[in-house]
């Protein structure tokens, strides 16, 4: 279970109420502490549904296990875009994906990590896919939404997040 940092309940994208957190991009984030079962490093898989509530003049982080530095992040860039990032013991690779997106709509993100591709999809559309391979890094880290570092604001993400979900397994990249 996570701990939520003054980020407030919301409603998600069909106006359900009480079903989503929003960010104010300030100070407001939700931690995960970690825990072995976060530390795989074979595969992973990560989707949620997220609106932007502003562009931001900096990347901002949607979610983050050790940030690029030691582990994986899901970001967005000031140029609109998604940004995935994963750090394996062969290097570091990001993926940006090719749609930029506007405030206030919500979108379903998709990336993902098998060891041998990266792949990153938009809406239940392939954006873009790239091999890259090895083990996933570990962390001590914790787990965060809506930030890239514990006790780090500057990167902290403006927006609502609903239905997240994070599997080890891994889907083939298919266009």
């Amino acid at each position: 279970m996570g701990t939520v940092m003054r980020a407030r309940i919301s409603s998600d994208r069909n106006s359900i109420s009480s079903e989503a957190f929003s960010f104010d991009g300030n100070i407001q984030h939700i931690l995960v502490p970690n825990h072995p079962l976060l530390n795989f490093d074979q595969a992973i898989t990560l989707s949620t549904w997220f609106k932007i509530n502003a562009i931001p003049d900096r990347e901002s982080f949607l979610l983050s296990h050790g940030s690029w530095q030691q582990r994986w992040k899901l970001s967005l860039t000031p140029t609109r875009q998604l940004r995935w990032t994963v750090n394996s013991l062969n290097g570091i690779k990001d993926l940006d994906s090719a749609t930029e997106l506007l405030p206030g709509t919500y979108h379903q993100v998709t990336a993902t990590y098998d060891g041998s591709y990266m792949a990153l999809y938009l809406d239940g559309e392939l954006e873009t896919v790239a091999p890259f391979t090895g083990k996933i890094r570990t962390t001590t880290l914790p787990m965060l939404f809506g930030q890239m570092w514990p006790d780090d604001a500057q990167y902290n993400f403006a927006g609502c997040w609903t239905k997240f979900e994070s599997t080890t397994m891994h889907f083939l990249p298919i266009k």
